[in-house]
C-alpha cells in the first residue's frame, strides 16, 4: 500500500484505475473500487495491512464509471457497508440501457463496454453527495463537483493538507497507452468537453498541493504549473 500523505494510501494490487484508502482512526474509508475482478485482491491487501474489512464504513465514488465501482458490490456484499456517490450517476450505478451520453455512438460504446470490460453487477447507492457536502473522515474532507467527464463526477477535497482526490476529472496518465502526464479526461468516454475543462479550472483555483487522480500516480510537485500548461495546451 502506498503512503501518499497523512492517512491517506493508495492500493497497490488494483490495476488501470487507482484505489484510495482514507483511515479515519476508528475505521476507514474507500474511495472508489476499481476494475471489476479485483475484489480478492482488495481484501487481501488490506487485512496485510491491517485494514479489516470489518473496519470499512464506506465506499466513496468520484463517478459511476465501471472502472472506478467495479468491485463495489463484492465489498459490500461481505461488509454490508454504505455506498456514496452523485445521484447524476445513478444511471450508471444501475446499469441502466441508457446511461448520459453525448451522443447515441458514445452510449453504444457504453453499453458494450458494460457487457466486456465493466462486467460488474448494479451497484446502488445508499447516500447521495452533492457539492458543499462535508464527509469527516480523518478530518474534514469537502465535496467539490467536478462535472464533465460523466454529469455527476465529483472531487473529494481535504484543504488542511491541500489533498484532492479527483477521479477522472484530471488524468496522469493515459489509460490505454499509459503515457504518463497530466491530461483533460478523455472525450471519447466523456459527457461533456466544455464542462470538463471548466471543472479542472475550478481544481486550478483550490490550493492543491497532492493531487491524486483515478488514473497515473498521483502528483506531489509543481501542480499548479503543470494545470497552467495544461490550459495553454487546451485553450
Amino acid at each position: 500500500m502506498l503512503h501518499i500523505s497523512d492517512h491517506l494510501y493508495q492500493l497497490e494490487r488494483v490495476p488501470m484505475c487507482n484505489v484510495y484508502l482514507v483511515d479515519a482512526g476508528v475505521g476507514y474509508y474507500l474511495v472508489d473500487s476499481g476494475l471489476f475482478g479485483y475484489a480478492k485482491a482488495i481484501m487481501e491487501e488490506l487485512e496485510g495491512a491491517g485494514y479489516p474489512l470489518s473496519n470499512l464504513k464506506g465506499i466513496l465514488h468520484t463517478h459511476g464509471h465501471g472502472d472506478h465501482i467495479g468491485n463495489t458490490a463484492a465489498l459490500v456484499e461481505r461488509s454490508g457497508t454504505p455506498v456514496l456517490g452523485h445521484e447524476a450517476d445513478l444511471a450508471f450505478f444501475q446499469k441502466t440501457p441508457k446511461p448520459p451520453a453525448k451522443s447515441p455512438l458514445q452510449r453504444i460504446m457504453l453499453r458494450l463496454m458494460d457487457r466486456t470490460l465493466f462486467r460488474q453487477p448494479p451497484t446502488p447507492l445508499d447516500a447521495f453527495l452533492q457539492e458543499g457536502d462535508e464527509i469527516q473522515m480523518d478530518s474534514k474532507w469537502e465535496v467539490i463537483h467536478t462535472p464533465g467527464h460523466t454529469p455527476g463526477s465529483i472531487s473529494f477535497y481535504q484543504p488542511q493538507q491541500g489533498v484532492l482526490l479527483c477521479g477522472d476529472a484530471l488524468f496522469n496518465q493515459h489509460p490505454m497507452t499509459r503515457v504518463k502526464g497530466l491530461r483533460l479526461p478523455l472525450p471519447l468516454v466523456s459527457f461533456d468537453d466544455r464542462a470538463s475543462l471548466a471543472s479542472a479550472q475550478q481544481i486550478a483555483n483550490l490550493d492543491v498541493r497532492i493531487l491524486c487522480p483515478g488514473h497515473g500516480l498521483p502528483l506531489r510537485e509543481h501542480v499548479n504549473l503543470n494545470l497552467e500548461r495544461l490550459f495553454k495546451a487546451n485553450t
